[in-house]
């Protein structure tokens, strides 16, 4: 049956050919529909219950999709550089989808004047003179509300803060944003000393841009490294070419497929086409050595070593297949849609690449393999390389066997310690390398001002005015104040804070942290502050209070530590008369990147307890399925230990390397365990 099916291609060559034609056709037509998705919802597990709870708080305390204008100059203060920052806040202002900008331009301030207390914008307007200036300036530095929230201590550094909305929920909207934004920033980038933006948006912009990249570089480079590799080992051009158009092939399937059904390429995605020439490729080496050995048993008749070849690799290399697409479907049901949608890419390219091989392979050899044949062969004799470089290795394994296995054992010891030190994150920054302008830049706001990620803690009573209370009030300074225990955040905002804040200008400076005490002091307190500034810390109602707090914790496991240390210590204080939420987008995806950790193990497990059984059967003996996990353990331990001592974080692009390790593993341990069982049948001499 297997050998009908190998064959099959050789003898209904013109059938074959019309085939896979057209499958190509309706595919390559496919790739028209394929849309880029580098969005970071991509991250957040799709049934994550957190999701609702995130979309209330959002739509009652606004977006946490904000970006960052980060804007610095020593002369920052003065009638020129302000009416250039004026002039870029309602340039943006006009954006689609930007539905809220905050700036020196929409702040107000309360000063205690004598025994009057004045509330005022910071700015109305661009001011026209350097005095008006510097009182703005002196204004702005007083409040605490605004140091390292819009303006760095020493004055020089302030922030626009854009929030975004994509209300019609559009592919291309990060983008757009991103690209009408720079625009905006490249028109006064000579105004200052250095202008940036920090963002989603710039985040999934640079995410596509890398991608793009990865398609360029890693696509040649890994038909480079093949090509070059077969000729040095089987110095056949033909065998360095059949891998080539079963990878071509297995590629334009595989994306047509995805654009067909609505799969989009992803971040993960872009490793899809190295992954089917190097993957794939295994499969039509095996196939070719096959070949040249039945060339060389069968007197060179090309039909006899087609036959020859699938007889001899047609199992181990079905084998081969159905192991390595198990691997990367092991990941189909991922809660976590970027590793799905890789997973079932990566699935259907290895059974598309291995149906591939099996017709085009005897196909391509019945038409060039024949008159080449006897070349072939002699090429094949005459390269010793590959006999050169396992002479070492057989050398060292007679001579000193017992050596081997004890410093293989101390090796995977090592680094199996060394991978307890693997930490997981799901931070979209860690995909970018740290001298990436992108990451300098977030590294300056947080140094300057915060850290540009964003939570909120949210509150919410049953009665109505809950969050004019003073008591009620205090719970907030309560839960900011284990906040800054915990030393891990870099800023944190709420009702409370500007009470307080009001408290002190009413009371004088001894009242500094001084909350009002009655409900009636804290509704006058309320009639100085403007709706716009409180929309983010409470609701109309004030049922609801949220504290915004801002970070730059790329770590996803220790973040997540401190977040349900956070979340104990708030339940406590509101107490049951309160709900309580920690929310945010980051945290959502951080929240993933356990589960990806726990998933990923799952898979493993059941991968390995798959190739098990498989090469039990194949053996029948559960020695010989034992014997073939160990090659597929080693990679796997050496991977994750190199990463522990390297200090490289576990994310979805790494997670995903483990699988693809098992399966060049396997793919080699099949076809050696196979042909070394083919070769006992010949002879009693196992060695």
């Amino acid at each position: 049956m297997i050998e009908q099916i190998y064959m099959l291609g050789y003898k209904r060559r013109s059938l074959v050919a019309l085939f896979i034609l057209l499958v190509t056709g309706v595919a390559g037509t496919g790739m028209l529909r394929l849309k880029v998705d580098t969005g970071i919802d991509s991250l957040i597990p799709a049934n994550d219950p957190a999701r609702l709870v995130y979309q209330k708080v959002m739509g009652e305390f606004g977006t946490d999709n904000k970006t960052i204008i980060y804007i610095k100059d020593p002369g920052l203060w003065t009638p020129e550089k302000l009416a250039a920052i004026e002039k870029l806040h309602f340039a943006i202002e006009r954006i689609e989808g930007v539905n809220r900008v905050d700036s020196l331009f929409t702040l107000h301030t309360v000063q205690g004047e004598g025994k009057k207390i004045v509330s005022r914008p910071l700015l109305l307007a661009a001011p026209k003179t350097k005095q008006e200036a510097l009182d703005a300036k002196k204004s702005a530095l007083a409040n605490p509300l605004y140091q390292r929230n819009y303006f760095s201590n020493d004055g020089e550094v302030t922030a626009l803060i854009v929030s975004v909305q994509d209300v019609e929920d559009s592919n291309d909207f990060n983008r757009k944003i991103h690209l009408a934004l720079e625009e905006q920033i490249q028109i006064h980038r000579g105004n200052f000393e250095r202008i940036a933006q920090v963002g989603p948006p710039r985040i999934n912009a640079e995410l596509k841009h890398s991608l793009y990249e990865d398609f360029i570089l890693l696509g040649p480079l890994s038909v480079v490294v093949l090509v070059v590799s077969i000729l040095i080992f089987m110095r056949s051009w033909l065998a360095a070419m059949v891998p080539l158009v079963t990878s071509l092939l297995t590629i334009v399937w595989t994306f047509g497929v995805m654009g067909w059904i609505g799969v989009p390429l992803n971040i993960l995605s872009a490793m899809i086409p190295s992954l089917i020439i190097v993957i794939g490729s295994t499969e039509d080496t095996h196939m070719m050595a096959a070949f040249l050995r039945g060339l060389e048993e069968k007197s060179g008749k090309s039909s006899d070593a087609v036959k020859y070849m699938a007889k001899h690799i047609g199992l181990p290399m079905i084998l081969t297949v159905l192991t390595t697409t198990l691997g990367f479907a092991s990941n189909l049901f991922s809660d976590i849609g970027l590793i799905q949608h890789f997973s079932f890419a990566a699935t259907f390219a290895m059974l598309a690449n291995g149906f591939i091989t099996v017709l085009v392979m005897p196909l391509m050899l019945s038409i060039f393999g024949a008159d080449q044949g006897t070349h072939l062969v002699k090429d094949f004799r005459r390269n010793g390389l590959p006999d050169r470089i396992m002479s070492i290795f057989r050398y060292s394994q007679a001579r000193f066997p017992t050596s081997i296995l004890v410093f293989t054992t101390l090796l995977c010891a090592f680094f199996i310690y060394q991978a307890s030190k693997l930490y997981v994150t799901n931070d979209p920054l860690s995909y970018f390398p740290g001298d990436r302008p992108l990451i300098q830049d977030a590294k300056r706001i947080h140094e300057d001002l915060a850290g540009i990620k964003i939570f909120f803690i949210s509150l919410e009573s049953r009665k109505g005015k809950a969050f004019q209370d003073p008591k009620n009030i205090q719970k907030l300074v309560e839960i900011q104040d284990f906040l800054n225990k915990q030393g891990v955040y870099d800023r944190s905002i709420s009702l409370a804070d500007h009470l307080r804040f009001l408290n002190k200008e009413f009371r004088g400076g001894s009242s500094d942290k001084a909350l009002p005490q009655t409900r009636q002091l804290v509704a006058q307190y309320l009639m100085f502050l403007h709706r716009s500034n409180l929309d983010n810390y409470v609701s109309h109602d004030f049922r609801r209070a949220n504290i915004v707090v801002r970070h730059n914790i790329t770590d996803s496991h220790t973040l997540n530590r401190y977040i349900e240390e956070l979340q104990e210590i708030i339940d406590g204080i509101a107490g049951p008369d309160m709900k309580s939420f920690i929310v945010g987008e980051n945290l959502m995806v951080n929240r993933a990147a356990e589960s990806l950790m726990v998933a990923q193990v799952k898979a493993l497990a059941l991968l390995m307890a798959l190739i098990f059984l498989i090469m039990s059967i194949m053996f029948t003996s559960f020695k010989g399925g034992l014997i073939a996990l160990i090659p597929a353990i080693i990679p796997i331990a050496l991977m994750f230990g190199i990463m522990g001592y390297l200090d490289i974080p576990l994310n979805p692009g790494t997670a995903m390397v483990a699988v693809i390790a098992i399966g060049i593993a396997i793919d080699g341990t099949i076809h050696l365990l196979a042909r070394y069982n083919e070769l006992c049948r010949r002879t009693s001499d196992y060695n």
